[in-house]
């Protein structure tokens, strides 16, 4: 009987451990990085414009930023404008994503599964194909349906990670963001014992990076209105590497 059992028990955790595999490294049949860009890139094809009011708050660390009310122009293929400045601590590039750019700029790399929330989704993988591009990597969160960005993930400059998150809304039948929340955090400590010669050096002061939230509603959307380039002409040459 006991013989038994184990076996059964072992049986268990075999099939729970597949599953669980699953549910964390693509499996044969799931689209490569590339298909999955270009299907979330396809789904913003039909979204010629749009104009859209911003409601953003923040919580940073050792900073004091009044809450902001702004409206963003955004047109085809990546240019972007908004009514007010003072956005030094937004990452633009979440504000409107684009994923056509990033292609251009990163190779999709691998492809996992993963969820958020209960909602399963595929992670992909971006590495640089530059030497300059200050960004090393980018982490995609997609989902597998709608096709739309539920998260990105990238390292910034002093050990920060940026995260934004995003929730969706439908307008006109396009799926367009509703919430945006960017987080900056910094990476785990090193665990790695110090050196002994560079304990004996004198330690440079450092600025603390800064941490906290950015959250950003969007309402009251006006979609493929035929905005004009005019528009948009003082934000050219901004866009970040």
């Amino acid at each position: 009987m006991n013989r038994m059992h184990s076996f059964r028990r072992g049986v268990f955790l075999a099939a729970a451990f597949y599953v669980a595999l699953r549910c964390v490294a693509g499996v044969p049949g799931d689209p490569t990085g590339e298909t999955i860009l270009r299907n979330a890139e396809d789904r913003m094809a039909a979204v010629k414009d749009y104009t859209v009011n911003l409601a953003i708050t923040a919580d940073i660390d050792r900073l004091n930023v009044p809450p902001m009310n702004v409206r963003m122009y955004f047109k085809q293929p990546d240019k972007v404008h908004f009514d007010a400045r003072g956005f030094a601590m937004l990452p633009r590039e979440g504000l409107a994503l684009n994923i056509g750019k990033l292609r251009t700029r990163y190779t999709a790399g691998r492809v996992d599964r993963d969820s958020i929330d209960g909602i399963p989704l595929y992670r992909v993988t971006m590495v640089a194909k530059s030497e300059r591009t200050r960004i090393r990597s980018v982490t995609l969160y997609v989902h597998p349906e709608r096709w739309t960005v539920e998260k990105l993930v990238t390292p910034q400059v002093n050990d920060r990670v940026m995260s934004a998150s995003f929730r969706y809304t439908q307008v006109q039948g396009l799926w367009l963001p509703q919430e945006m929340v960017a987080a900056f955090s910094t990476a785990p400590a090193d665990t790695v014992e110090p050196n002994p010669l560079d304990q004996a050096m004198p330690a440079r002061p450092q600025q603390r990076p800064r941490t906290g939230t950015v959250t950003v509603h969007y309402s009251d959307y006006t979609v493929n209105t035929g905005l004009s380039d005019d528009l948009f002409k003082e934000e050219q040459g901004k866009s970040p590497d």
